[in-house]
C-alpha cells in the first residue's frame, strides 16, 4: 500500500537503555511504567526485569523490524501476536522500539481515512462502470425503508447538482453494490462501518484495561480485534480494486 506509514513512524525513538550503575532506578521506572525490558546499547541484549533484578538475554529475530516494513502490513502486525514489544533497525542499527498501543498513533488515523476515502471513491467508479447512476440509487433508496431518505440528497432535482453517487454515503453505497454488482459482490460491511467509527470518532485502536491513562497497561485482544479488523479491510478494497480491473478487461 503506497504511503503506508513505516514501523519506525509509531515506533517509541526515545530509548531509555539498561545501566547496570542505575538498576535500582530502572527498576522503578518499568515498575511504573507496567513494562518489563529494556534494550543495552549494543541493540544485541535486552534486560528483562525479574523481581528486583535484570536478566540479559539475547534479542531473538522474531522480536526484530526493520524500520522500513509497514505498520499495518498484515506479516508486521503477526509479530505482536506473540511480542508484546518489537525493536526496530535501521542498517543494523537500534532505531526504535514499537509496542502494539503504538498504533494508536495519529498517523495511523491519518492513512486509514485516506484509504477509507479512496474505498468509497472505487466504489463510487465501479457503479459507474455498471452503468448505474444517482437517480438509480435514489429508487434503490425507496425500495429500502433501512434508509433514510434525505430530501436534500436524494430528491430527484437535487441529484443533478451531484457528480454521481456523491450523493450517496458509505452505507448506502455498498448496500447498493451488493445489490446491484453484477459481479455478486460482497465486502464486509459490518468491519467497514466499526472502522470508519473508530477512525472518524478517533476512539482507540487499542484500548487500556483500566482508567489510567498513563499506564502501559493494554489490552491485547484490543489489537487483535484492531488487526482482524485492518486485514478485512484490505480485503475489501482488494475486491472493489480487483472488480473495477474485471470491467476494464475488453470483452472476448
Amino acid at each position: 500500500m503506497e504511503n503506508m506509514p513505516n514501523i519506525e513512524q509509531i515506533a517509541t525513538k526515545d530509548i531509555l537503555y539498561y545501566e547496570e550503575s542505575n538498576e535500582d532506578k530502572l527498576l522503578n521506572f518499568c515498575e511504573e511504567h507496567n513494562i518489563d525490558r529494556l534494550p543495552g546499547y549494543n541493540g544485541k541484549y535486552k534486560y528483562i526485569k525479574r523481581g528486583d533484578k535484570f536478566q540479559r538475554k539475547e534479542i531473538e529475530e522474531n522480536e526484530m523490524l526493520k524500520a522500513s516494513k509497514g505498520a499495518l502490513d498484515s506479516q508486521v502486525m503477526e509479530k505482536f501476536s506473540n511480542e508484546e514489544f518489537i525493536f526496530i533497525y535501521r542498517n543494523n542499527e537500534l532505531v526504535g522500539i514499537a509496542h502494539f498501543c503504538d498504533y494508536n498513533s495519529g498517523v495511523i488515523y491519518e492513512h486509514l481515512y485516506q484509504r477509507i476515502y479512496e474505498l468509497e471513491t472505487d466504489i463510487r467508479e465501479l457503479l459507474r462502470k455498471e452503468n448505474l447512476n444517482s437517480s438509480d440509487m435514489v429508487e434503490f433508496i425507496e425500495e429500502h425503508p433501512i434508509f433514510e431518505k434525505s430530501s436534500k440528497r436524494h430528491d430527484p432535482e437535487n441529484i443533478k447538482s451531484y457528480r454521481p453517487f456523491q450523493n450517496s454515503n458509505l452505507s448506502e453505497l455498498v448496500n447498493f453494490l451488493h445489490d446491484r454488482s453484477e459481479f455478486n459482490l460482497k465486502i464486509d460491511q459490518s468491519n467497514l462501518t466499526d472502522l470508519r467509527n473508530k477512525v472518524m470518532h478517533e476512539k482507540q485502536f487499542v484500548e487500556h484495561n483500566n482508567h489510567d491513562q498513563d499506564s502501559m497497561d493494554y489490552d491485547p485482544e484490543t489489537f487483535r480485534d484492531f488487526r482482524r479488523m485492518v486485514n478485512r479491510f484490505s480485503e475489501s478494497e482488494n475486491k472493489v480494486r480487483n472488480h473495477i480491473n474485471l470491467k476494464n478487461i475488453d470483452p472476448p
